[in-house]
């Protein structure tokens, strides 16, 4: 690290209090000392003995699983903890030379600027405009200075269409940038930034990091992002700092961070340099720019290349038929799949050792998609033209239809407010058609209560936090097990489900009081228990890390491979073109391309993964990191090797 150090993190080691409620009091809070080792007796520690500098104008970038400490260390840098956490805290954090333990989050306001996960959580106000002169509001400067700031930190953000808009009609993607915008209108020296392209599609995200970029460069706003989508932005950071278990350990400059992730087997480095950890003996490209000036450096067979690809493309090694497909080592009747050690019918799974047990499991979902299937020529979904029309006179929907096969796992995509979640509310009642029609196995869903949908189709909505009422996560999961499920299979399925999403260390949380992904897993738990035939996710992704997110695009193909109906809305490019059969592309409000995965993606301008763009006029039809290994791997006719 260059430059004067406007964060100083010395040995902190904090715990949060054992019965959190979410805001510490004085009585909470313990100061143990400057110094008291790596662990605090009788603690789980969030943060263990982390120490870290971030210079003046530096671009710090956290990585880590989900739950590793890297919110509770934004937090610490503001304030947050521990005073308003409460919790036993160790070590010290200067922010701008003031020590965060005698300093209240009040008053570091105008230093630190905080972008939370949840976005929802941050907002006060009704309308877009009055959210972001709140904090000029508070600070007492001018009506002038404020309108020029809220219109300033709009355009940055690429949201001026948004200002007398009210907050209640914005999708979470639009929301996340209004709360950013009232973070940036501060002008803080420090931005703290908790995955804020989360709910972004990928041109709002590259246009939001690309804003962050500019005022980090042009400004010298110092900023730190905790982040899981690297891709985005491992090349914008001056360092990466890579936590684990509460630890920092690793903190570089990023080319140096990947290279430790690659060797320490660590899944925390952007594609292109997973792509190339095992041809390149030099330094990690980390761009496609970098990746294609390194191809072309080695030396192009195309001839080679073409059949690769279109020996492992679709069913390839991670397709549907390839080496860990279907029938493949993770697969679905693979290692970890539907007959393996942690898949649906595996020790851990739905229907294994510690799930429902094999007969009942099973029995159970034939149960359902039996009576799905009364009607065998009737597709899983048929929506057409579809109309919604808000009371506020925004058209959500302007004629859209669509159809979805049993078995199949879609991906439904799109850019912020193009009406991917207003068309997934009408799947099971929550929103009812101006106009159109929708049918669920054939069966019309006019008229039909959302409870009795409810039967058919899961709904997960973009916020976990919606679905998050009772005291445990065990309990959380349990009420959807009682409503669905026989009184005997209860405990057995809701086993089973914490398994699947690794919340058993969990069970006996609260549940608002886990990070934003493991929030995500305990909803997705919650909802894919009770066996519906139907299964529809609005930004599952959100929060999770690499592992999770692999587990859950598991599970899916798995909850197909059953018979089972899967809809995912999201933004994860990469995680659809892993997991997903066929891309849906949605545009104000209708469907605009709808096709093979391979076909909507493949040339693309945006919407395709970075392993796509690498091969962009090269070679066709690769899409996933594996795919993308293997033809760099023909692309080659010696190793590649640059200097650092």
């Amino acid at each position: 690290m260059d430059g004067i150090a406007l964060v100083e993190i010395e040995n902190l080691t904090y715990a949060y209090p054992a019965e959190a409620v979410g805001r510490g009091t004085p009585n909470d809070l313990q100061l143990a000392g400057d110094r008291m080792g790596s662990r605090l007796e009788g603690a789980a520690c969030a943060l263990d003995d982390v120490s870290l500098s971030v210079g003046s104008s530096e671009f710090v970038l956290l990585a880590g699983a989900s739950g590793c400490g890297k919110s509770t260390l934004l937090r610490a840098i503001a304030g947050l903890v521990p005073h308003f956490h409460g919790g036993t805290f160790s070590g010290h954090v200067l922010v701008d030379g003031r020590d965060t333990r005698s300093t209240s989050p009040s008053a570091l306001a105008g230093t630190v600027g905080f972008l939370f996960q949840d976005p929802e959580a941050q907002v006060v106000c009704s309308g877009v405009e009055a959210e972001i002169a709140f904090g000029l509001e508070n600070l007492g400067l001018p009506r002038r200075s404020i309108d020029k700031r809220v219109e300033e930190s709009l355009v940055a953000l690429g949201a001026s269409g948004l200002r007398l808009a009210s907050l209640s009609e914005l999708s979470g993607g639009e929301l996340q940038k209004i709360a950013l915008a009232s973070v940036l209108a501060m002008q803080p020296k420090i931005l703290l930034l908790d995955e804020p392209t989360s709910q972004l599609d990928p041109v709002a995200a590259e246009g939001l990091l690309s804003s962050l970029a500019r005022i980090h460069e042009e400004l010298g706003t110092t900023v730190v992002l905790a982040e899981h989508r690297l891709d985005r932005c491992y090349h914008f950071a001056d360092r990466v700092a890579i936590m684990e278990q509460g630890r920092i350990c690793c903190d570089a400059e990023p080319a140096e961070a990947a290279r430790w992730a690659v060797c320490s087997a660590s899944p925390f480095v952007p594609p292109i340099a997973r792509i190339f950890a095992g041809s390149c003996a030099g330094r990690l490209p980390l761009t496609v720019k970098e990746g294609r000036r390194l191809l072309e450096s080695g030396g192009l067979d195309r001839g080679e290349v073409n059949g690769i690809a279109g020996e492992r493309g679709l069913g390839g090694e991670r397709g549907l038929g390839g080496e860990r497909g279907l029938g493949g080592e993770r697969g679905l009747g693979g290692e970890r799949g539907l007959g393996g050690e942690r898949g649906l019918g595996g020790e851990s799974g739905l229907g294994g050792e510690s799930g429902l047990g094999v007969e009942r499991g099973r029995e159970r979902t034939r149960r359902r998609i039996c009576r799905a299937r009364s009607r065998e020529e009737s597709p899983a979904i048929e929506v057409s033209d579809l109309h919604h029309l808000y009371p506020n006179g925004v058209e959500g929907l302007r004629g859209c239809s669509l159809t979805v096969q049993r078995g199949e796992l879609v991906a439904l995509m799109g850019q912020n407010g193009a009406g991917k979640s207003t068309l997934v509310r009408h799947l099971n009642g929550l929103l009812t058609p101006s106009r159109g029609s929708v049918r669920l196995f054939g069966r019309s869903c006019a008229g039909v209560l959302t409870e009795e949908l409810a039967q058919t189709c899961a709904l997960l909505g973009q916020n976990p936090n919606d679905y998050l009422f009772a005291d445990t996560v065990r309990e959380e999961v349990e009420f959807t097990a009682r409503n669905l499920l026989q009184p005997y299979e209860v405990q057995e399925a809701a086993d089973a489900a914490l398994a699947r999403f690794d919340l058993l260390r969990f069970a006996g949380c609260n549940p608002r009081l886990l990070s934003s992904g493991q929030r995500q897993r305990v909803a997705l738990a919650s909802l894919l228990v009770g066996g519906q035939p139907i299964v529809v996710l609005d930004e599952p992704t959100r929060g999770m890390d690499h592992r999770h997110k692999e587990e859950l695009g598991l599970t899916l193909t798995g909850l197909c491979h059953e018979g089972r109906t899967v809809v995912v809305v999201t933004h994860d490019v990469e995680f659809a073109a892993e997991f997903s059969q066929r891309v849906v592309l949605m545009g104000s409000g209708r469907v605009v391309a709808d096709g093979p995965k391979h076909e909507i993606m493949d040339e693309a301008l945006f919407l395709s993964p970075q392993s796509n763009r690498l091969f962009r006029h090269l070679v066709p039809r690769v899409l996933t990191v594996a795919q993308a290994r293997s033809a760099v791997e023909a692309a080659t006719r010696a190793p590649l090797e640059v200097g650092s």
